[in-house]
This record gives structure tokens, C-alpha cells and sequence, in this order.
């Protein structure tokens, strides 16, 4: 396995489809013990306008990993600490409650670029509480930003303190992920996109060409803040659906939590609920956070469960074998690729039956 995920990592970097990529692949093996199967660091942290090389410790925005390595397992432990029910209704008037929003089954829409007409939490839950809905809650199961925009507000709520306080002190410090943390700092990030072209172009479907000419989007290459627009330009860099920076180090250290059945950090039986599918025929199949399944070479593993980045990242978990897999990359940068291919052949050699 070491080398063919070395040798897919070098191939995808030929093919130009990131910069850089930090793949590493474990097996936990009980007691605390992991085995590391594949680990590959290689290419650029970023490329223009200064190259600059990829090192283990390179800080990736990790985009949409934020959903399920921050709010995720805050509003687990909040469920654990009795602060909050997975059924408590986030809007009454709606009939959305917290699961709703964690299953992705809200009725919300996917994405709104609500930064083009206001900024801060008060705009925001105000937009989405007056958002209508684009399905009944509970009938489809359809990827939704808001609704995890959404869940970061409840959660400072219950706890009274900023979103990236609440992550800091009820995930990321008992897990001992010193490198993981909202607004980045680091000199050593990845740079994503050069400037917010996507998101610019995405906006032409919602708003006047006037908004979007006046808006003072981002040229140069993003390095060491969020890409996402409503992150950065909507919410100051913190929210429930994106934001979140870290290595592969950390995100393994958190992986491993999950492989080990949720060690001293969360019940057993909330890390069976939330990966199990709770959407069967809905559309997609989603846990609690977690997307249920994936791709692997020719043939579709409902026995993983992951998520994916819109920056290029990746996590999928196999608890059966223990085995855990991280790909980080800078597939914006120095233009947008398509990784879907390279993910599942790397997810193929990962979780080919022999592997396991």
C-alpha cells in the first residue's frame, strides 16, 4: 500500500490536479495502538506567487471537514453533558429540529451567498430563519451550509461563549489537537484559490451583476484564511460549516477517536448513532454529520464513512478494519481540479478487500 499511495500522490501531482498533498493511512490495532500503512507528504504549499514546498506540518483550511471535525462533535458532547436533545427544534415555526440539521433532511437551501447584502451572526440567523424552505423537513436528504451555519449558533448559545471557544475546549484540547483551530496564524499554511473566482460566478444565479461587481472580492492568492465566502466575508472566519485549519497529524489524532469507539471522549452509543444512515431513501446517505459510503475503486463501501472539503480534503473511516484515511490538498491552487477520479483510486487501494 505505501507505495501505491506514494505513487498515486506523485501521479496526481504530474496531472496537475493539486499542488501539494499530505495523504497518510492508519490501522488501529486496539489498546491504543496505530499502525501507520501509507504516508505521503509531496509537491507545493503553494505556487504562486512565490513556490514555496509542502512539509508534514503544512496547515490546510479544510473547508467542509469543519462540519464534522468541529460542530459535529460539539453538539455530541453537548447532547453527552445534557445541554442539548438531538430532537430539540431549532425552528419551531419550521418544524426543523437538530437532527434535521445534522442529516442534512432540513428542507434548507444548499448555499446562499448572504454576504453580498450583510455581515455578522445576527444578519445570518436572521436570513436563514426567513430563508423558505425548498422541501418539507425530513422528505430529502440535501447538503445544506446553512443548516450547519445554523448548528454553530445553537451551539453558542447552549454555551454562551464563541464558536471557536467552544471547539478549542470540548474538542480539539481534550484530543490533544494542538494545530487545529479557527483564523489561522501559521506562516506554513496552504494557499487555496487565487482570489474567489468560483464563488464569484457561483453568485450570478442569485444576484444583480451590479452586487457582484461592487462586492470587494479577494484577487490575490488566498493563504492563511478561509476560502469559503461566507465564512470569511459573512461570519469573520468562524462558522458551524466551515473555517476549521489543521495537519494531517491532527485530523488523524481525531480519526482515531472515531476508530476507537470514542474512547473516554463520547459514549459508544452516540458514535453508533451518529454512523449509522439515517437517511435510507432520501437521496443521500448521511449519519450525524458523517456522509455514509464511498467509492473505492470499481466498488461502493457502505461500510465507511467520511466527509469531503471543498479546498481538497478528505477523511473516510472503515471501523470494521480500523482503518483510517486523510488526503489533504490544495486542489484550487494554482486553478480548480477534479479529484473524484484520484479519490477513488486511492480509496481503492485503501479499502480493497485484500486490505483489510
Amino acid at each position: 500500500m505505501r507505495t501505491q499511495v506514494r505513487e498515486l500522490v506523485e501521479q496526481g501531482l504530474a496531472d496537475g490536479l493539486f499542488a501539494g498533498a499530505a495523504v497518510r493511512v492508519i490501522r488501529w490495532q486496539g489498546g491504543g495502538r496505530v499502525e501507520t500503512l501509507a504516508e505521503a507528504t509531496s509537491g507545493n504549499a503553494e505556487i504562486t506567487p512565490q513556490p514555496r514546498g509542502l512539509t508534514d506540518d503544512a496547515v490546510f483550511d479544510v473547508a467542509s471537514l469543519t462540519k464534522v471535525m468541529a460542530t459535529l462533535p460539539a453538539v455530541l458532547r453537548s447532547v453527552q453533558a445534557g445541554r442539548l436533545k438531538l430532537d430539540r427544534q431549532v425552528l419551531p415555526d419550521k418544524g426543523i429540529t437538530v437532527q434535521h440539521l445534522l442529516t442534512h433532511t432540513s428542507g434548507l437551501p444548499a448555499w446562499k451567498p448572504f454576504y453580498l447584502w450583510g455581515q455578522g451572526r445576527d444578519y445570518y440567523q436572521k436570513r436563514i430563519e426567513t430563508e423558505p424552505l425548498v422541501y418539507k423537513p425530513g422528505t430529502k436528504a440535501i447538503y445544506s451550509d446553512l443548516g450547519m451555519i445554523l448548528l454553530g449558533f445553537v451551539l453558542e448559545d447552549i454555551w454562551q461563549i464563541p464558536l471557536e471557544e467552544i471547539a478549542r475546549e470540548q474538542v480539539f484540547a481534550p484530543l490533544g489537537m494542538t494545530q487545529t483551530h479557527y483564523l489561522c496564524s501559521e506562516k506554513n499554511a496552504v494557499a487555496t484559490e487565487v482570489g474567489n473566482h468560483i464563488e464569484r460566478k457561483m453568485c450570478q444565479d442569485v444576484a444583480s451583476e451590479d452586487i457582484i461587481e461592487q462586492f470587494p472580492w479577494r484577487t490575490d492568492t488566498i493563504c492563511g484564511a478561509v476560502n469559503d465566502g461566507n465564512c470569511h466575508y459573512g461570519l469573520s472566519g468562524v462558522s458551524g460549516h466551515a473555517g476549521l485549519f489543521s495537519t494531517a497529524g491532527d485530523v488523524l489524532r481525531y480519526l482515531q477517536m472515531w476508530l476507537e469507539g470514542g474512547r473516554d471522549f463520547l459514549a459508544s452509543e452516540l458514535v453508533r448513532l451518529a454512523t449509522r444512515n439515517h437517511t435510507p431513501g432520501l437521496g443521500l446517505s448521511r449519519g450525524l454529520g458523517w456522509e455514509m459510503g464511498v467509492w473505492a475503486g470499481e466498488t461502493f463501501r457502505s461500510d465507511v464513512f467520511g466527509h469531503t472539503g471543498f479546498t481538497g480534503t478528505a477523511v473516510w473511516v472503515q471501523p470494521a478494519s480500523g482503518t483510517a484515511v486523510v488526503s489533504l490538498t490544495n486542489r484550487l491552487h494554482p486553478v480548480p481540479s477534479d479529484l473524484a477520479t484520484w479519490r477513488r483510486k486511492l480509496h481503492g487501494v485503501v479499502f480493497a478487500e485484500e486490505a483489510n
